[in-house]
């Protein structure tokens, strides 16, 4: 959901942004009222120099208030939207956090990052440059209209009129300014959504020779955008152009209207004066203003994609009161677990302690099954039990404590050894911290390494060998010794040291194992084996006996079970 644009403390911000609005206003009056008094006295022949130079001293520090006043003005705003859109980041990546990765995919991770870069920019400019200047803008011109009413008022109906004209014609170019913001917009996001997904694949790119096509493509898109960017930039330049012309219009309305009063006998050569010097000093104010009706457009098209990423369906939902797990043995059981398009049906339950392995051609649901066990994911209907309880209705971080997770899918992250290593726990003790080191061989790694733990960890840990990477994932699921470890396909492309590491963590193992695998050795060790095809469990039971009957498990895996039974 969408944080209110005005809380409680950004109303309080706005407050004083308003009250500095009505403050440039006196200061523009005062130098107003300055000059007014210094031209009377010039009309008079009663020119004192003293009261002269004061007059100007007064101008002087009227204009260096109203000077200050726009700095603070500048400073507040800005600190606002900053406030927004720290909030709305936070809401974004809540929302990045919970999503399924289903829901997420149809996202491209560059449209995906626009969000937090490109939309949230568009927004604070909204907020800082857009509200704040409207709030400050209009009651500094209101003030001001007001007191040139008071001055004279046709002078003020003159400036009144030029500028609803010029608010007017800003409004007027509303669809163009629209039409290309959303162009540009579209432009960029497809554009980020390409170079985002060349950078995670350009290995794909060199294994076919594909950088010239690529690179005609991003020279295609970026002229694309670049055409949108320059349109954009045309719009908003009109709209610029609408803010200066109302200001020149403003002035000379001003100056025609003073004249024929001065004419009629009913203001002054001072009066005149006053006057234009007041709408003079605040008409940058309105030439600012010709330019939130953009900022507010950009942000409106940013607020609808917003909008629509905050919307996306949350893969798991806490309940209210959810209880931690009380967990003594480890027994997961899944009772009629259904996933649309993934999991149907399916019943099964792993003894605690034990190791049972899921296997199945692709696409079976192996994954899936395994995220519903770490309630990555959330069944549709039916329910999984760990001791009997539906992680369902279980605190999340009960859950995470006691189901770890090694997946490809889960690779190492940007940082040091060590930060990866503790990431599960970072405040973990050190006792606990060395004996996952030892116990999975990582302190054989760091001895390698050319900082040891504080060795930096590339994207996905791609500085690291596979073997590496798999029991650094391995030390990381295992810290603070979790109930139930789920491992899917960790063994796949392991080195034979690694493999070898890999059975003896799980011969030490005490807890409940659940691991997807295509190695044949690898399910002739464990305890029971879960066939699935299809989504559905087709077969189930001790490893020795599936591996050496002729059932779907031992057709599946053919000739390779009479070598490893």
């Amino acid at each position: 959901m969408m944080p209110s644009l005005l809380n409680a403390a950004r109303r309080r911000q706005l407050g004083w942004l308003i009250a500095n609005g009505i403050a440039q206003a006196l200061g523009a009056l005062a130098s107003a009222w300055l000059v007014h008094s210094l031209f009377a006295q010039l009309a008079h022949d009663t020119f004192q120099f003293g009261a002269t130079m004061l007059s100007a001293i007064g101008i002087a520090f009227a204009a260096m208030a109203v000077a200050w006043l726009r700095v603070k003005e500048r400073a507040w705003a800005e600190a606002m939207g900053q406030d927004y859109v720290s909030e709305l980041r936070l809401e974004l990546f809540d929302c990045l956090s919970a999503v399924s990765l289903r829901a997420l995919s149809s996202h491209s991770r560059g449209g995906t990052l626009l969000r937090f870069i490109g939309d949230l920019k568009a927004m604070k400019r909204w907020v800082s440059l857009g509200i704040a200047r409207l709030a400050v803008g209009c009651v500094s011109l209101g003030v001001a209209l007001l007191a040139l009413a008071w001055l004279n008022g046709w002078m003020a109906l003159a400036a009144a009129t030029a500028l609803l004209v010029g608010a007017l014609s800003a409004v007027l170019l509303g669809k163009y300014v629209d039409a290309a913001v959303r162009e540009a917009r579209k432009h960029q996001a497809r554009l980020a959504a390409n170079v985002n997904e060349k950078i995670s694949h350009i290995t794909v790119v060199r294994a076919f020779d594909q950088g010239a096509a690529e690179r005609q493509r991003v020279a295609r898109q970026g002229e694309r955008l670049k055409t949108a960017m320059v349109e954009q930039a045309r719009s908003l330049a009109w709209l610029r152009a609408v803010g200066d012309t109302t200001s020149g219009f403003s002035l000379a309305a001003v100056l025609a209207a003073g004249a024929w009063q001065i004419a009629e006998g009913e203001a002054t050569i001072a009066t005149v004066i006053a006057a234009m010097t007041a709408v003079g000093i605040l008409l940058p104010s309105f030439r600012d203003l010709g330019l939130v009706y953009g900022y507010w457009t950009s942000a409106k098209v940013s607020q609808e994609r917003v909008v629509e990423f905050l919307a996306t369906p949350a893969l798991v939902r806490e309940v209210a009161d959810a209880q931690d797990l009380q967990v003594t043995k480890g027994a997961l059981e899944f009772r009629d677990a259904e996933l649309k398009g993934s999991v149907k049906g399916f019943s099964g339950a792993a003894a605690a302690g034990k190791v049972t392995a899921i296997v199945g051609p692709n696409g079976a649901g192996k994954s899936t099954l395994l995220a519903l066990a770490a309630r990555l994911l959330d069944p549709d209907s039916g329910t999984v039990l760990l001791d009997g309880q539906d992680l369902a209705t279980a605190s999340l971080r009960s859950v995470r404590r006691h189901v770890a997770l090694v997946s490809q899918d889960l690779p190492l992250l940007r940082g040091t050894v060590k930060h990866n290593l503790r990431y599960r726990n970072p405040g973990v003790s050190e006792d606990e911290y060395q004996r996952v080191i030892r116990e999975c061989r990582v302190d054989e790694i760091l001895e390698g390494l050319p900082k040891g733990e504080r060795t930096r960890v590339s994207d996905a840990g791609t500085n690291l060998s596979q073997g590496q990477r798999t029991r650094i994932a391995l030390a990381r699921a295992l810290l603070d010794n979790p109930t139930v470890l789920l491992l899917d396909e960790t063994d796949a492309n392991l080195d034979p040291r690694s493999a070898a590491i890999l059975d003896e963590i799980l011969e030490r193992y005490t807890g409940t194992v659940l691991i997807v695998t295509h190695r044949i050795e690898r399910v002739a060790r464990a305890d029971w084996v879960w066939m699935l095809d299809g989504g559905r469990l087709v077969e189930s039971g001790p490893s020795h006996a599936l591996l050496s009957g002729d059932g779907p498990t031992a057709s599946f895996f053919g000739s390779a079970v009479l070598k490893a039974v």
